[in-house]
């Protein structure tokens, strides 16, 4: 489902995150460039966590920070199912990138991890 380039905002995103707790067959998701910032990715790692179908995410150019990635992160160690997670081109700092990096060394569903373009400097 290509939901990208709708300027959905924060809310929007609490709203289509809300709506796949509910959801039992998507499979694949692309959210990009609408401006969720970390309340609107909380919320998709609120039903990250639980998924069982969504095997492919992007997230990529909606201003997610530290926050957001620490949301995000604490979902992917319970989640088994996502293969593809793009969050390339947002806010993410240093610490959101450790959170990510911590929660990826337990998860074994994970195949590609893009989170280039981000905020984490030479230290990354």
């Amino acid at each position: 489902l290509n939901l990208s380039y709708y300027t959905i905002g924060a809310e929007g995103g609490q709203a289509i995150g809300t709506a796949l707790k509910k959801n039992k067959t998507l499979a694949n998701l692309d959210v990009s460039d609408n401006d969720i910032s970390d309340e609107g990715a909380a919320a998709f790692a609120a039903t990250l966590g639980k998924s069982k179908s969504l095997i492919q995410l992007s997230l990529c150019r909606n201003r997610i920070g530290g926050r957001g990635a620490k949301a995000l992160a604490a979902a992917l160690e319970k989640n088994n199912t996502l293969q593809d997670l793009n969050i390339w081109d947002n806010r993410i700092d240093m610490d959101g990138i450790y959170a990510l990096a911590t929660a990826l060394e337990g998860n074994r569903a994970l195949i590609k991890f893009d989170f280039s373009g981000n905020s984490i400097g030479d230290e990354g």
